[in-house]
């Protein structure tokens, strides 16, 4: 945290108990929804905050598909639990998961499809990307986490985006679908405004179609998700659950930078 936000160890470790309580009460809610199938009732408010909600489902009424990408901060399953019951997403939905991914992801995402549409969870291999390519034709969503390390042969196909002023490599096979399909591009987080009320923020969605070519959508989509992911983890530090990653993603990402024509 010292490294990435430039802040003085004095203000680090005052964060620290504010870290450790925000772990404590995301697997709370975590188990809270694995086990009942609903956010915990502790959260008495969800605000929307930012004009994508607005302004995407304008697009998508039209017919416009979806690729929204989401980091791993606050108490995001209550805030995803609450997009899926009370939002018009009520079209395909297809979710990105590592093939490594805990098993209680399953069934996170089968207790999301109870409370709205179907979710078809996806690992992230070839015939995945297919099936939510597919999804997109038929003006689906398809919704991706891109904070976490990907595995040696995702890494070295990745091209590396400055984060934090460091070289990071971060998924962009989402954006890739997003550019093929001609889908609008997102990015949400969920944090908390208060002590039992949780804010679900949107970005300015972007539209790759906008760029002369596939080359420069991108290129400019992946510093445009390099960015969105800083400005949601400045805005709030201490409820990001993947500090203790973003070594990984930075050495990943160096490496590349440094080996770039490596298959």
């Amino acid at each position: 945290m010292r490294e990435a936000l430039g802040e003085p160890e004095s203000v680090v470790h005052r964060w620290t108990a504010a870290v450790l309580d925000h772990e404590r009460r995301f697997r709370r809610d975590y188990l809270q929804v694995l086990q009942t199938g609903a956010p915990d009732p502790r959260w008495h408010a969800f605000e929307l905050a930012g004009p994508m909600f607005y302004r995407t489902y304008v697009e998508m009424s039209a017919g416009r598909p979806l690729v929204m990408l989401m980091p791993h901060m606050g108490c995001f399953v209550s805030g995803l639990f609450h997009l899926h019951q009370y939002s018009p997403w009520d079209r395909p939905l297809c979710a990105f998961r590592r093939s490594a991914g805990p098993a209680q992801t399953a069934r996170l995402f089968e207790r999301l499809g109870e409370v709205g549409p179907p979710v078809a969870l996806l690992d992230e291999r070839r015939h995945a990307a297919v099936s939510a390519y597919a999804c997109l034709r038929r003006g689906g969503v398809v919704f991706s986490f891109i904070d976490s390390p990907l595995d040696s042969i995702a890494a070295r196909a990745c091209d590396p985006v400055d984060l934090f002023a460091v070289p990071t490599a971060l998924p962009d096979g989402p954006i890739r679908l997003a550019v093929a399909a001609g889908a609008l591009l997102g990015f949400v987080f969920v944090s908390a405004s208060g002590p039992r009320r949780l804010r679900i923020t949107f970005s300015d969605p972007i539209d790759p179609r906008a760029e002369p070519d596939q080359q420069c959508a991108l290129d400019v989509a992946r510093r445009w998700m390099a960015a969105q992911l800083e400005c949601a983890v400045a805005t709030s530090p201490t409820e990001w659950l993947n500090w203790p990653l973003l070594g990984e993603l930075w050495k990943q990402g160096t490496w590349q930078a440094q080996n770039p024509t490596t298959p």
